[in-house]
C-alpha cells in the first residue's frame, strides 16, 4: 500500500498495488554492494522477493514518479498483536468468507474480530468473491480504515502513554527505513497525526 498524509495531518490517501501487476522493475542495490538486474514485465511482488523492501520501494517510484519517503514492514505476527493491542477491530463483511487457506469463516455482517481473525481477514484471497487479488485488496482496505477508527475512537492518538504501549507492541515485528528505525520517531510520527486532529490544521 501506498500512503500519502497530507501536510496538515488531516486525511491521508492510500493506494494498493496488485501483486501480479506487471512492471518494469529497475536494477536494486543489495546489503552485498551487488545489484540485481533489471527485468521487464515482472509481476510487482517479484520486486521484493530479489530485494527486499528497499527494491519494492524503488519499483514503486519507478512506476509512479512519485518519491516515497519512508517505508513500513509489519510481518504476520506484529500485526496480530498490533489489533490486539488495540482491543481488536470490528469489521463488516458483505459477503459470507470461507478460506481455507487463511484458516478463517466468517458469515456476512458485522465482527469484532481479534488479531488473529484480522490477520487472516487480510490473507484471504479465495473465500470470498471471485478469488482474486483485487478482492483481497478490498477486504485489506476495509480493514485498515476499520484499525483506523478503532484508533480514533479510543483516542489512542491523544493519550502518549497507550500511544507507546501500542507501539512497543508493534515495533518488535516492523522493518522501517532508518528515519523511523527508532520507537520514539515512530511515537513522535502518531503524536503528530493526534495534534492535529485535535486542531484546524491547514496543509
Amino acid at each position: 500500500m501506498v500512503v500519502h498524509l497530507d501536510a496538515g495531518r488531516t486525511g491521508a490517501t492510500v493506494v494498493s498495488i496488485p501483486r501480479d501487476t506487471l512492471v518494469d522493475r529497475p536494477s536494486c542495490p543489495l546489503p552485498s554492494g551487488k545489484r540485481t538486474p533489471p527485468a521487464r514485465n515482472a509481476m510487482f511482488n517479484t520486486a521484493y522477493a530479489v530485494g527486499g523492501p528497499a527494491c519494492a520501494v524503488k519499483t514503486v517510484e519507478s512506476m509512479t514518479n512519485v518519491r516515497m519517503d519512508h517505508y513500513v514492514e509489519v510481518d504476520f505476527a506484529g500485526f496480530a498483536r498490533l489489533v490486539d493491542a488495540l482491543g481488536g477491530v470490528t469489521v463488516t463483511t458483505e459477503r459470507d468468507i470461507d478460506d481455507d487457506k487463511s484458516r478463517l469463516r466468517l458469515p456476512a455482517g458485522t465482527h469484532h474480530l481479534d488479531g488473529t481473525e484480522a490477520l487472516g481477514l487480510a490473507r484471504t484471497r479465495y473465500g470470498t468473491a471471485d478469488g482474486s487479488d483485487l478482492a483481497r485488496i478490498e477486504l485489506q482496505q476495509k480493514l485498515v480504515e476499520a484499525l483506523l477508527a478503532q484508533i480514533s475512537a479510543t483516542d489512542l492518538l491523544t493519550d502518549p502513554a497507550r500511544l507507546y504501549r501500542v507501539a512497543e507492541a508493534a515495533t518488535g515485528s516492523l522493518t522501517t527505513d532508518t528515519a523511523l528505525d527508532s520507537l520514539g520517531e515512530l511515537t513522535s510520527l502518531g503524536e503528530s497525526l493526534g495534534a492535529c486532529r485535535r486542531r484546524a490544521c491547514a496543509p
